[in-house]
């Protein structure tokens, strides 16, 4: 598993530690001012973004994730606001045969442009083509069949260039907003009922106090891969809530409290297996 990020001078290392052995070796290609790592669904391959802040591009990897037989399939302008968030750059398909990433428009003297696209890579011949014109701020999920994914964030290509949570189809590139208001993080594609589940920001709480400032109501919902049918699964999460985990069966999610929230919250992530909020007690 590829150890923490650790830093000299400008550039970042990461560690490969055998558990079994107790051994550790380099993981990353070629030195990196930033990276990012996402291994496929089947565990087989690996790849990589190593970030150059002199040139603001990306150089674009892939490898066996047992021989680490890294190779350079590829080079983009990458997104200076994601990078560094150590959220994850890269979604692999379902059938882990390709993957993709955002790239940024730069100018020649390397200033970042507003236009971003979205590029997929395929693992084994190392070909990419650009899907879309559309810039995410979270996840990117793919469909249970490979044949669409879903972004939130704001897109072109007669959608509008208007916020949302969109799909866009993998082999034509159409986008098709299916809700106007923005995801606040993308959970799961579900594979038996075809539905989207996701946190949203539908409504505002107004707190007008010094202390809290204006927060948003975070909600859990799902829709179908139209944006219709939307259903809204139980109480308001906390709005100081920092991220969520969802149960290896799929049948429950746990949402992370932030500073000052006393408990986890813990609800079914499905219709079929729905189960009352829990807030379990933590210490602080």
């Amino acid at each position: 598993m590829p150890g923490e990020r650790s830093r000299e001078r400008s550039s970042i290392t990461a560690v490969l530690l055998d558990l079994n052995a107790g051994e550790t070796r380099e993981f990353l290609p070629a030195p990196a001012d930033d990276y990012s790592l996402e291994f496929s669904p089947s565990g087989e391959s690996v790849a990589a973004l190593l970030m150059d802040s002199t040139d603001h591009r990306a150089a674009v990897y892939v490898a066996g994730s047992a021989a680490l037989n890294w190779r350079q399939i590829g080079s983009l302008h990458y997104d200076q606001d994601r990078f560094g968030s150590y959220s994850s750059l890269i979604s692999w398909s379902p059938d882990s045969s390709s993957f993709v990433v955002t790239e940024m428009e730069r100018s020649a003297s390397g200033e970042e442009s507003e236009e971003a696209y979205l590029r997929l890579f395929v693992a084994e011949s190392g070909k990419s083509r650009r899907l879309c014109a559309a810039k995410t701020n979270a996840e990117i999920l793919w469909s249970p069949r490979g044949d669409a994914l879903i972004f939130s964030g704001a897109a072109r290509d007669g959608a509008g260039g208007e916020r949302g949570l969109y799909r866009v189809d993998i082999i034509t590139g159409e986008i098709v907003r299916l809700i106007t208001d923005d995801a606040f993080s993308l959970v799961s594609w579900d594979s038996q009922d075809d539905r989207i589940y996701y946190f949203g920001s539908y409504r505002e709480v107004a707190t007008q106090t010094a202390e809290e400032g204006s927060k948003k109501n975070m909600q859990f919902y799902s829709c179908d891969r139209d944006g219709n049918n939307i259903r809204l699964f139980g109480a308001s999460l906390p709005a100081e809530a920092e991220g969520w985990s969802l149960s290896a069966d799929g049948h429950r999610a746990v949402v992370y409290p932030g500073n000052g929230s006393p408990s986890l919250v813990e609800f079914g992530s499905r219709l079929a297996a729905h189960l009352p909020i829990v807030r379990r007690g933590i210490s602080n």
